[in-house]
């Protein structure tokens, strides 16, 4: 019943993308997460929560609840698993493959798909989000949602984001990207997918009922 995880990477040596050619690269990986793999990040992120220092709780843009763990924080270190680990450099594996499919040459030349050397390029952060809608209605009946808001990340080179929601766990939160020209993309996001931009992330719209 969560969003995702988001791993970001930060490299200093490397230039950014200007931000209307980073709009439009966005690389889709289906089913990349296993349920097993989903499972260990649940839980990664399950035991974090008992460091408070760790979760930011807030209100959701739209109303609702908006909680987010940090789990590159120290303080959770313990409470992570080798399963948990296991997936992270996997996701890290899966950013060099797109960088290198998509020719953003923002990664590390040397990083593989079996998780090798990325020593010029380093964890920036490791979010996990779960969004909750408010179930308040407005005057037209329609539930309000809750959001997280779209915003552009300067610092970071690549962005992932995996679901880990099943489709059926919410409603609304439909996935959206903006592209250069103006206009929107909307993403078939499941279970175990995960979805890499070169420094833009997604927008999401909001949830209406459920928990993403």
């Amino acid at each position: 019943s969560h969003h995702s995880s988001t791993t970001k990477t930060l490299s200093m040596p490397h230039h950014l993308l200007d931000p209307s050619v980073a709009m439009c690269t966005a690389v889709y990986r289906k089913s990349a997460l296993s349920d097993e793999e989903i499972t260990a990040i649940h839980e990664a992120a399950s035991n974090a929560r008992a460091s408070a220092r760790a979760t930011l709780r807030r209100s959701a843009k739209g109303g609702g609840e908006h909680a987010q763990t940090w789990l590159q924080a120290s303080c959770v270190e313990e409470f992570l698993t080798p399963a948990f680990h296991s997936c992270i450099r996997k996701l890290i594996a899966i950013m060099h493959e797109a960088d290198r499919a998509s020719g953003w040459g923002l990664l590390s030349s040397e990083g593989d798909l079996r998780g090798g050397d990325v020593q010029q390029s380093s964890i920036r952060c490791i979010e996990f989000h779960e969004i909750e809608a408010s179930g308040v209605r407005s005057k037209s009946g329609v539930a309000t949602g809750a959001s997280s808001a779209a915003h552009y990340d300067p610092g970071s080179l690549v962005t992932l984001d995996a679901m880990l929601s099943a489709r059926g766990a919410f409603e609304g939160g439909t996935f959206t990207t903006p592209e250069a020209d103006g206009s929107t993309t909307v993403h078939d996001f499941q279970r175990g997918d995960v979805i890499c931009f070169a420094q833009v992330p997604p927008r999401p719209l909001p949830v209406t009922a459920g928990r993403r």
